[in-house]
């Protein structure tokens, strides 16, 4: 199975754990390509942020736009 990451870090050889939100390191990596691009568009910064995918019914990946 392949994985994904989105970074905007460029030059990775390796993938390191880096502090998340939930007070330990994490590496986050996903099946989905798309999904791993969607992180690289992180709306709104910490601490009021949120990451604009969703899914549909059938499964296809939504991305949402901000409101200007």
């Amino acid at each position: 199975m392949r994985l994904y990451h989105g970074t905007n870090k460029r030059g990775i050889e390796v993938l390191e754990p880096q502090q998340a939100d939930h007070d330990r390191p994490y590496i986050y990596l996903t099946a989905m390509e798309v999904v791993a691009a969607f992180y690289l568009c992180n709306a709104v910064q910490r601490p009021y942020y949120w990451f604009p995918y969703g899914f549909t019914e059938e499964g296809m990946s939504v991305y949402h736009r901000c409101p200007a």
